[in-house]
């Protein structure tokens, strides 16, 4: 039995968004995971039919070899589940190419 029976997601990144900042990105997504219609009935919980996501990032290039990503994401329904509260996630990414 398959926990998620469907998914669905889109997302869009502008690169340069700012003024002297070409190769910077935003981002933006959202993400829709359907449960299957048998694990709801297996488990008998107080499910809601999706788990959904906003996510907004933006990239910031320093230099040739160094970049930083921050990130804050929605999540509503996490797990699914109507008697838990919906969630904000921050993150934040460092990434270093040589």
């Amino acid at each position: 039995m398959n926990r998620i029976g469907r998914y669905i997601g889109a997302g869009l990144t502008l690169t340069g968004p700012l003024p002297r900042r070409e190769q910077d990105q935003l981002g933006f997504a959202i993400a829709d995971a359907f449960l299957g219609s048998h694990y709801r009935r297996a488990t008998l919980a107080n499910r809601s039919a999706a788990e959904n996501s906003l996510e907004l990032t933006y990239l910031a290039q320093l230099g040739n070899s160094l970049s930083v990503q921050g990130d804050v994401e929605l999540v509503i329904n996490p797990g699914a589940l109507h008697s838990t509260r919906n969630a904000l996630v921050p993150g934040l990414r460092f990434a270093l190419s040589y």
